[in-house]
């Protein structure tokens, strides 16, 4: 059977049309009742969804800029740090979580999750409180395409792999400037060293197995959170 094509409607509330020659078993044109839907290219040189990072993601991040007003386009907040986003989850029900922080959710990237879990339950949960459009979420997990509002993800070298995000603590000046392209810790190269030093990591999550096998091989988000080949 001949492929299927689809004519242009006349308005685009019409239904479409449909067409498929016949065959030897007599199918004849039908209509689909889904209106076309125009494709929309988003991208401009001005505001590309990649931001290109200085201090807390060396090597990027991404956010969905269309989804975030632009009224917080640059944003400067205290951080407030969960190394889960079960831990987030809970600071919101108890309202431990304050209008115009920006919370960091770590330890959710491909190696830390171990699997970059999507962060959309607590994106969804602080709309619920009444926090969507007066608080940013930073984490290196990540967020599906249908995110709305002010979430930047995909965090590298995320916190698992010793990354700035890592050395992030609460009440730390965050400055967010998505048309500069930039996300910026405010605290001193002296005082994150200091930071690096006395790091200690938080206990695995699963200590053992595949996936404690997969954090332990899988490469960052930004080499595409993929298994390379000479893996061992």
């Amino acid at each position: 059977m001949s492929m299927a094509y689809r004519s242009s409607s006349k308005s685009p509330g019409e239904a479409t049309k449909i067409r498929k020659p016949l065959t030897s078993r007599g199918i004849a044109p039908f209509y689909s009742q889904r209106p076309q839907v125009a494709v929309v290219n988003t991208y401009n040189e001005m505001h590309p969804g990649h931001i290109h990072l200085r201090t807390l993601a060396e090597q990027g991040a991404v956010i969905k800029q269309v989804a975030v007003k632009e009224s917080l386009w640059h944003f400067v907040g205290k951080a407030r740090v969960f190394n889960c986003e079960e831990e987030a989850l809970l600071a919101l029900g108890i309202k431990q979580i304050d209008k115009g922080d920006i919370i960091v959710i770590r330890y959710e990237g491909p190696k830390g999750g171990p699997g970059m879990r999507e962060m959309a339950m607590f994106r969804v949960a602080l709309e619920l409180a009444g926090l969507g459009e007066t608080n940013y979420i930073v984490t290196d997990g990540r967020f599906s395409g249908y995110t709305e509002g002010a979430s930047i993800g995909y965090l590298s070298p995320e916190a698992a792999e010793g990354g700035t995000i890592a050395l992030v603590q609460n009440g730390d000046t965050i400055e967010i400037d998505i048309e500069n392209r930039k996300l910026d810790l405010k605290v001193s190269d002296q005082e994150l060293k200091q930071r690096r030093e006395k790091l200690v990591p938080p206990l695995k999550k699963y200590p053992r197995g595949y996936l404690d096998i997969y954090g332990k091989i899988v490469s960052s988000a930004a080499q595409g959170a993929v298994i390379p080949k000479n893996a061992k």
